[in-house]
Formats: C-alpha cells, structure tokens, sequence
C-alpha cells in the first residue's frame, strides 16, 4: 500500500549499470522525471483525458485522480486488473468510472443532504484509491479538502457479507468467506478478483451481498462529510506560488496531510452520517441497518488484526464496537427498531463475538495462512463453489 505523504521525493524508476562488477545506481523521482516518462508510465491506467489531468493538476478532483494511478501503479495484481479492462475497453476506458460503483457513495449520500449542507459539501474533492484503511480517509491539499474511500472496501464487504448474511450458505463456505474478506482488509489478498473471481457465487445470493454495498460506502462518505461540516479538516499552509510554476514543475511538490482525529470526534463523524441525510422511513431502515452491519464487520476485521498486530500506540478511531454502541445508543432510530430490538441489541452482538472468537482461533491455528501474500478461495477446485481451477497468466 502507499500512503499519501508525498512531501518527499518518490523513488519513480531506478536501474542499476557499469562495468567490471561496479555498479551506479541511478533513482529519478516526480521531482525530476520527464513528462513524456511519466506519459508513458500512466497511459496504461488512464484514458487520454485522465492522463492530462494527472500530469496537469488544476483542481482536487485531478489531485486525487494522480493519487490513485500512484496508489495503483503500486500493486502489481491489480494494474494487470486495470490494464486488461483498458485493453478491452480502448478508447472507451475511464479508470473514474471503473471506480464509480465505489465512489458512488459519495453521490448517494449528497443527494440525501438538505441543500444547504449538499451546498457546503460540494467543495469537497472525492475519489478512490487503494489503502488499507478501510474507513476512508479526509485529508486537505493544496487544491483544497479531499476525500477518499478504499478500492479494497469493495471486496471486503462482499466476503464478509457472503459469510454474515445468508443463512443457507454451507458454514464451510462462509468460513473461506470470512478468511478472503480478512486476508483482503490485511493487504494480504491479491486485488485481482475481477480476473480471478474465488469461487462461483449463485446469481441470487451475490444479488444479496451486494446491497449492503451502495449503503456501506455512503455511510464511509458521510462519516468523511461529517468531519469536514463539524471543523475537524483545517486547511494546511500551502505554497502560495504553486500555480506559477512551470507545468513541468506541476508534476512535484505532492503534499497531503491525512487526518486523524480524537476519538470524539470519530464518534460525532459517525453520528453526522446517520443523522443528516433525508432518507425516506423504508431506505433509512436499510442504511441504519447496513451501517451497523459494517461495524460488524469491522469488529471481526479488528479481532483479527489485533491479535496478529497487538497495538501499540492509540489507534486513530474507536473500536468498531464502541462505534455500534454509539449509533445504537445516541442515533435516531428507523421506524421499524422496535420490531428489531433484539436483531440490534442481541442477535449482532452475538454475531460478532461468535465470529471474532472464530477468526482469533484461526488466525492462532494457521498464522501462515493471513500472512502468505496471494490468493485465497471458497472451495477446492472442480467443486460446486468453485468450478475448474484456473491458472494464472493462462486463463486470466
């Protein structure tokens, strides 16, 4: 994973020459590479269009569009993933609107704001990029305030999903579910499932898995919204002289400060994207019930990380229980809480303590087998959930 602080030089190409056994090693960076380098290095991922914003910045759209080619040109697996779409697709290819299905939560969470608060949010630049923060992240630039979601979310909510939802999936299969949404929220998991799918998934239970998607990513975007309407994203002191600069110098001086918060805050974030959006009764239902769904998956994610991580120092948010706790306690309730009282006060509690202690067993049992970079699946090969085997760099 790369992070998003670019106040240093970035390492953009090195190679290694010379003769009788001495080497000289050369490094070039953003500060100094070539456009027509930097061209070549990118067109892969962009369209033509894309490819000018990302070498021409003039707002924070563009800023985290280069943020997410560099966060992308990182990861092996999935540039072969980006790069197959860009060459099926031709000139038809757009990297923003491949990453809309995730970044449509921005949009579906303005369009519930009153007006004047969708009016105060609009400054806000948003995007995708691939991170291991799972909560999204805000963060001011030079360009002004910006807001990310992880490209990783995608798949994490669709495993975890497919192990926590359904109640006639094999227990076998929701176990390999919860192991592949942990591996891929530990960056362990190859990002390369739109090549290499896991298994075979029937048509109406990955109808099921994907709704709590859309509502997942518009709560990670209000959560955002919501630390930048209560004050919390101050604006950095930037180079007041960046815009006259030469466009070749445009290509440098990538200086972003991620937020992190006190723990209040986070809570008061999480409160903001429940309560401000104007949801009708039936669709505020869902989304209180997905968002407390994610913390769910959350905890479990959490069980997992601090045992093999065990932590150090304060983490940046609360845990994803308090989080629950928060909302259960302290947000409006959906019209029909009543009724599932005991859905939200016991049922999901149970459910995460039953899968936190599962997923900190395994984890002590086969220690390997979260740390191995690679693939994981939902069943052995030539089997109902997983169809035939398919080899890497043959069939995909």
């Amino acid at each position: 994973m790369t992070n998003l602080d670019f106040s240093k030089p970035i390492p953009f190409f090195t190679s290694r020459s010379g003769k009788n056994g001495v080497q000289t090693i050369i490094e070039d960076s953003y500060e100094t590479v070539s456009e027509q380098t930097l061209r070549l290095w990118y067109q892969g991922l962009c369209s033509e269009e894309e490819l000018q914003r990302v070498l021409h910045v003039s707002n924070a759209q563009d800023y985290i569009l280069r943020t997410t080619v560099d966060t992308i040109s990182a990861d092996a697996r999935l540039c072969r993933v980006i790069q197959k779409h860009r060459r099926v697709l031709g000139s038809k290819w757009s990297l923003e609107k491949y990453l809309s299905p995730i970044t449509a939560g921005y949009r579906f969470y303005k369009r519930h704001l009153p007006g004047e608060i969708r009016n105060q949010v609009d400054s806000v630049g948003t995007g995708c990029i691939l991170s291991n923060d799972l909560n999204g992240i805000i963060f001011d630039s030079q360009y002004g305030p910006c807001s990310t979601i992880s490209y990783s979310l995608k798949y994490v909510v669709e495993f975890a999903s497919l192990a926590l939802m359904p109640s006639d999936i094999p227990m076998d299969i929701k176990t390999a579910a919860m192991r592949i949404a942990v591996r891929t929220a530990l960056g362990t998991e190859a990002l390369d499932f739109d090549l290499d799918k896991r298994g075979i998934i029937p048509r109406s239970i990955k109808e099921e898995i994907h709704k709590p998607f859309p509502y997942i990513c518009a709560f990670i975007a209000g959560h955002e919204y919501g630390h930048f309407l209560n004050g919390d994203v101050t604006p950095q002191n930037l180079n007041k002289t960046f815009h006259n600069r030469s466009p070749k110098d445009r290509t440098s001086s990538w200086i972003s400060e991620i937020y992190y918060s006190s723990h209040e805050k986070e809570l008061a974030a999480d409160l903001s994207a429940i309560n401000l959006p104007r949801f009708s009764d039936k669709e505020y239902s869902s989304y209180y019930f997905y968002a407390q769904l994610w913390f769910s998956m959350l905890a479990i994610i959490e069980a997992a990380e601090d045992y093999i991580f065990p932590p150090m120092r304060t983490p940046s948010h609360p845990s994803a229980k308090i989080r629950y706790k928060n909302i259960l306690e302290k947000a409006k309730k959906p019209y029909d809480f009543k009724e599932n009282k005991k859905l939200y006060r016991v049922s999901m509690p149970n459910m995460i303590n039953y899968w936190s202690d599962f997923i900190i067993n395994d984890v002590g049992l086969h220690f390997d087998y979260y740390e191995m970079y690679g693939s994981a699946y939902l069943a052995e090969p030539n089997t109902e959930w997983r169809g035939k085997e398919l080899i890497d760099r043959v069939d995909y």
